[in-house]
């Protein structure tokens, strides 16, 4: 993997949420605009990196004269764009694009640490769990058998390294008799935790 040390490549258009705005008149020419919990878009082959360290929001709080404000909240919406596609080593340095000369923009959190690391993909072997309801239990039924045996899970090298189990999610609620199901797979670490990978195929059927 490699790990970069990036702030965000934003990108501010014009647009502008009236609901999560708060305004703080200094005097009569300085205005300031805060915005609060701006979505972050992430830009970056995830097909081939999987991206950690992004933050889901940023503030934002835009300052300029009173005219120039006025005239960017009537046009609309602020967008915060972290764009890893021609990522590097080392300190990057802050781009804010398409905003008004007279208006400074400060984003909070400035600075992120993004680790980028390759995907690989790697073949596991699946394993069928019933999920039964109230006045059930497993024991009540055979051991299911699945059309497919191993599922290929890509993720990055870290990811694959915790998965300890696959299994095919049987949802047997209800069942009194023989049945057949599309079962969704799961990936798990060694404490019973998901690991948000992508599988190949995504079910199978039982």
């Amino acid at each position: 993997s490699v790990i970069i040390s990036l702030v965000l490549s934003i990108m501010i258009c014009v647009v502008i949420n009236y609901e999560d705005i708060s305004l703080k008149l200094f005097n009569d020419t300085r205005t300031t605009v805060d915005l609060r919990n701006v979505a972050v878009e992430v830009l970056a082959d995830t097909d081939k990196y999987d991206v950690a360290g992004v933050p889901s929001t940023v503030d934002v709080s835009l300052t300029g004269d009173a005219t120039s404000i006025q005239v960017f909240r009537s046009k609309g919406s602020v967008q915060v764009v972290a764009d890893l596609k021609k990522y590097s080593e080392g300190e990057n340095i802050i781009n804010l694009k398409n905003l008004p000369e007279k208006i400074e923009a400060v984003v909070d959190p400035a600075t992120i640490d993004v680790t980028l690391s390759k995907k690989v993909t790697k073949s596991f072997t699946i394993q069928p769990e019933l999920l039964v309801g109230s006045n059930q239990k497993v024991t009540d039924f055979e051991t299911p058998t699945l059309d497919v045996m191993t599922v290929k899970i890509t993720a990055s090298q870290n990811q694959l390294n915790s998965i300890r189990i696959v299994k095919a999610l049987i949802d047997c609620t209800g069942q009194i008799q023989d049945f057949e199901a599309n079962a969704a797979l799961a990936a798990y670490d060694a404490k019973g935790n998901r690991v948000n990978v992508t599988l190949s195929p995504e079910t199978v059927h039982a």
